[in-house]
Formats: structure tokens, sequence, C-alpha cells
């Protein structure tokens, strides 16, 4: 019980490191998430636009980058 008690510990640590290094990750994503449905319900109303199309690339490959780490 121990040995599993201080692995959780040492675990808490490195969590909490990773926290404060790349910041709070899931409400990155939510807010990523919601500009890219914007984004897409903006091209669904026009698809021809082609800064609409740039910007799906750019924030598609954030939020996908987001989402990994």
């Amino acid at each position: 019980m121990f040995s599993m008690v201080s692995k959780l510990k040492s675990l808490k640590l490195l969590l909490k490191d990773l926290n404060k290094k790349q910041g709070h990750i899931i409400r990155k994503v939510d807010i990523l998430r919601k500009e890219v449905e914007i984004l897409y319900s903006a091209l669904d109303c026009d698809p021809h636009n082609s800064e609409i199309r740039d910007l799906e690339v750019v924030f598609s490959t954030t939020f996908k980058e987001a989402f990994l780490d």
C-alpha cells in the first residue's frame, strides 16, 4: 500500500509540472473546438470563401496539436 501511495504522489507532481508548462490543456481544446465549430458553420454558409478555407486549415491543425498535447 505504501509503495502505491508514493507512486501516486510522484505522479501527481509530474502532472502538476505538466499542467504548469502547457497551461490548461482541456480548456484550450474546448476553446479551439468551439472556434472550429463556428468556422465550419461559416464555411457551410459560404463554401467558396477562400479566407474561411485558409482559416479552417489553421484552426484544424492547431486543434489537432492541442488535442495531442
